[in-house]
């Protein structure tokens, strides 16, 4: 019996369908970060509780001091390699100084992972569907990651340069390959032991495989040795040592391939199991040995990431950008398979490939407008900031040194850094740091002190829970806007026992006393 050529018809006609139904939901995940993306941009306030510590530390630079110094209360910097910061400092040269510097940063950053992606699979497989699939893929974790994509943090620069070392290292030169990877891990360290294990996925070709390593090896060092003479060895000691303080956390380590894993791309990992099953990668060729290789290499190297202490869902970030460029060469595997089988299970099977990789990402659909910062938000933020100008005195504003510049206080260090010290063994190099933070406490240093959460629910290396601390800080004024509890803001101002006798105290309008538990 001859094939029906209406049958045929419909066939096409509904493989186009979906293919016209994947292509735009992919787009549209693209469309709705530039949304949110465009919407966040210009928000005066943090949009995530790090970034104010990032600005200051951009802020130093531009105006030129020292990233990378003695820590002490005025300044700590974070343990993170200095690229994000020095290309933000840049930026803010046009831009003035200004969160807009550090998103717009990491904004291209995420437009330029999207088309990294989409080079990488198309490179592979010359075809623009599973290209754009996977690019879309990227963008629809957006919301899954808190919207971490656009956030004035080291992550989507350093994701972009992982991919750019992953491209580089599939298809350029390893000399190439190694001054990307080195770059990479100037953004963010967590890449620094990736290159040299990758490099050998080549290992039938030793010219190419040493090239690689010696070119690597030689330039990461050079980078190191380079930035620990112009910072007296600081540079280690805050991106080496601090880091290497963290400790293990088996909820992350348990938790990573069940839930950020597979609870995020299920599907995609199915389809690319199939792929495997199938024999459609060739996994003893030079190709199926780099995608082994990267893959065992990416997932180890994020899950014991992820398994300390400190590390947050951006960890995963790189591991999720992989996955992606693996989906889409999945799928066009699978595609292709589908195409050569008999008429009859042809376009039933393309059907159902299509119809997985649209519902991977349909689960991921989300509002854009979610992600725009609120008037509400903005509102307190500003009632806040005027009362900071007004307060007299020295103000630490713990978890907002940005506010403190922008109000013409004295600059101070932010908590998320200054912790990584209070944590370590007292040494010769942080024993300054902690009797300066005693003295302070002692002395009345601080007209107020404020936090994001009562004193009592930070850890005890912070200094918050200490007899000095709870003696000398003992009157607990709410700050304005600290009800909204689900929002990173000042939420409570600590002062001196004798506050309240201080004329034009800024802090007795629209505030309310909690408590004078302390004060004797």
């Amino acid at each position: 019996m001859q094939p029906d050529p209406q049958s045929k018809l419909g066939s096409a006609s509904q493989l186009r369908l979906l293919r016209c139904i994947l292509t735009s939901i992919s787009i549209l995940f693209i469309l709705f970060f530039c949304y949110a993306a465009w919407h966040r941009l210009h928000f005066p306030f943090e949009l995530d509780r790090m970034e104010s510590g990032v600005l200051t530390s951009v802020w130093r630079i531009v105006h030129g001091r020292p990233l990378y110094t003695a820590p002490s209360l005025e300044f700590v910097p974070f343990l993170y390699t200095p690229i994000y910061f020095y290309l933000s400092a840049f930026v803010a040269k046009f831009t003035g100084v200004g969160y807009i510097a550090l998103r717009l940063v990491s904004t291209l950053a995420t437009l330029g992972n999207f088309g990294l992606i989409y080079v990488f699979v198309w490179l592979e497989t010359r075809r623009h569907l599973p290209a754009i699939a996977a690019a879309g893929l990227f963008a629809s974790i957006y919301s899954l990651l808190f919207a971490w994509y656009d956030i004035g943090r080291v992550d989507s620069l350093s994701v972009f340069f992982f991919l750019f070392g992953l491209l580089a290292t599939r298809f350029f030169h390893p000399a190439v390959a190694a001054v990307l990877w080195v770059v990479a891990f100037q953004t963010k360290q967590e890449f620094l032991p990736l290159p040299p294990l990758l490099f050998l996925y080549e290992w039938r070709r030793p010219v190419r495989v040493v090239t690689g390593i010696v070119s690597y090896i030689a330039f990461a060092g050079a980078s190191i040795l380079w930035l620990n003479h112009a910072t007296n060895g600081w540079y280690s000691f805050y991106v080496f040592g601090t880091s290497s303080q963290l400790k293990w956390l088996w909820r992350g380590a348990v938790l990573y391939i069940p839930v950020d894993l597979f609870g995020v791309l299920g599907i995609c990992f199915l389809l690319i199991a199939i792929a495997i099953a199938l024999g459609l990668f060739n996994l003893s060729g030079r190709r199926g040995n780099f995608y082994l290789f990267a893959s065992t290499l990416v997932f180890a190297l994020i899950g014991f990431v992820r398994s300390h202490d400190g590390a947050n869902i951006n960890a995963i970030i790189p591991a999720y950008a992989l996955t992606t460029v693996l989906f889409g060469l999945a799928l066009e595997r699978l595609l292709r398979w589908a195409e050569a089988l008999p008429d009859a299970w042809r376009t039933r099977t393309a059907s159902l490939l299509l119809v997985a990789a649209i519902v991977q990402l349909s689960v991921n659909l989300y509002n854009p407008h979610r992600w725009k910062p609120t008037d509400t938000v903005r509102g307190y933020r500003e009632v806040f900031l005027k009362q900071l100008r007004e307060a007299p005195g020295d103000v630490w504003v713990v978890n907002h040194s940005w506010d403190s510049i922008v109000a013409g206080k004295p600059e101070h260090a932010e908590l998320d850094a200054l912790d990584a010290i209070l944590s370590r063994p007292v040494s010769e190099k942080t024993r300054s740091t902690v009797q300066e933070l005693q003295n302070a406490y002692s002395t009345g240093r601080f007209s107020a002190i404020i936090l994001d959460r009562p004193a009592e629910s930070y850890e005890p290396r912070a200094g918050f829970t200490s007899p000095l601390f709870t003696v000398h800080y003992g009157l607990r004024i709410e700050a304005a806007g600290g009800e909204q509890t689900d929002v990173d803001q000042p939420h409570v101002i600590y002062a001196p026992c004798n506050a309240d006798q201080l004329p034009g105290d800024p802090w007795k309008t629209g505030s309310s006393f909690v408590s004078r538990a302390e004060c004797h």
